[in-house]
């Protein structure tokens, strides 16, 4: 799989003004957002550079009163529009400010009074893993993704093969009719490495492994520290790593007894330079996850130069290739075979941070953006 830089429409400029959805700037980053962020970060940056046919009207980020962001576009415009936020903001305020633009929701829910819409969907783990979710955000999002797909004028896209197969199924709808346009891994690159952070946590490089702590059941966190206190079992303890885990210390993650979380670092949430610092000295990234849309910390460990242990489901083994050490994401023994092999196997180390580092070169927001532009464009112009 590589979004490599996409054919760039020769059109002249589209025939309706082209609006985004920027909801997502008053939310906190996970990857869903990141993806948004990025995207459209990339989309600013073709527009100033001239790399993409510019529309006669400028394009405005449309998002709700108060929203703020940290470092200005270039050429987007922020316009703070309606009244309130949230669901209600983007379902009832934001069609008035939209008609007759084509409007692109990168993340989020697409307001069902708009018409012409381009709609970024990056999985349906709504269906597929309810389990996961809030009864609530359950009973919402399946509604409404069910409704969107009925208008006759939306674009959907989504992020990997997988999901747009998992789409098709659940939403009834035809695969080729569901654009894919990936992801990317610059944003891993752009923040300035904090290894402070080591030494606040009492590391050392190469003698930790990393793992990313959530109380979503898909992360499979529980099968991780099952089989890192395997690993633990089978060598001595003054060779046995540290396992650091970022995110959440949820009580659901942690819930297992004391000697599988012996030698468990609980981190927390980290800036962007302490994750950075973590990638780039851990012994290897483990991502057990079991369904996935896309899967950004493995491609971020990639460009970091940190070898990857990660599941054999879902979207995954399209996004790391042959560059990480796949694995049943409900086989603990065979999640702490591999943990050992990267541990004391110097040169299946070596052979991974290559691979690695050459499988996320091949995934470029600034490709997933141009693939975007072109879909906007074509929307723009269709009667």
């Amino acid at each position: 799989m590589r979004n490599s830089t996409p054919h760039i429409e020769p059109l002249a400029v589209p025939e309706r003004r082209i609006a985004i959805n920027g909801r997502f700037l008053t939310q906190a980053i996970t990857g869903v957002q990141r993806y948004a962020l990025e995207v459209v970060r990339a989309l600013d940056k073709l527009l100033a550079d001239g790399l993409i046919p510019t529309p006669t009207e400028p394009v405005q980020i449309l998002a709700p009163p108060g929203t703020h962001i940290a470092e200005p576009f270039q050429t987007l415009q922020l316009r703070h529009v309606g009244h309130g936020n949230g669901q209600l903001w983007e379902q009832l305020s934001l069609p008035l400010y939209c008609r007759n633009a084509v409007l692109f929701t990168p993340a989020g829910g697409s307001p069902l009074l708009h018409r012409r819409h381009v709609f970024t969907l990056p999985d349906a783990g709504v269906f597929a893993t309810p389990q996961a979710y809030t009864a609530a955000y359950r009973a919402w999002y399946s509604t409404h993704h069910r409704l969107a797909v009925t208008n006759p004028d939306l674009q959907l896209l989504t992020v990997s093969q997988f999901s747009r197969r998992e789409l098709a199924r659940t939403l009834h709808l035809d695969p080729a009719k569901i654009a894919v346009t990936l992801e990317g891994h610059e944003h891993a690159l752009a923040p300035t490495a904090d290894p402070t952070i080591l030494g606040r946590l009492g590391l050392h490089p190469g003698g930790f492994l990393l793992g990313v702590g959530s109380a979503n059941p898909n992360k499979n966190f529980q099968a991780l520290l099952a089989a890192f206190g395997i690993l633990r079992d089978t060598m001595p303890p003054d060779t046995a790593p540290t396992l650091v885990v970022v995110g959440g210390g949820d009580a659901r993650i942690f819930g297992a007894d004391a000697h599988a979380l012996e030698g468990v670092v609980r981190a927390g949430y980290l800036t962007d330079g302490e994750l950075r610092a973590l990638y780039e000295a851990a012994a290897a990234f483990l991502f057990p996850s079991t369904y996935e849309g896309f899967g950004l910390p493995p491609l971020e460990a990639m460009a970091l130069g940190c070898p990857v242990i990660c599941s054999n489901a879902a979207s995954l083994p399209e996004v790391v290739g042959n560059a990480a050490l796949m694995v049943d994401p409900h086989d603990a023994p065979a999640i702490a075979a591999a943990m050992r092999t990267l541990l004391t196997d110097a040169a299946a180390r070596h052979d991974l941070i290559g691979r690695g580092r050459a499988q996320a070169a091949r995934f470029t927001w600034e490709a997933t953006a141009i693939a975007t532009w072109n879909l906007l464009l074509a929307s723009a112009r269709t009667q």
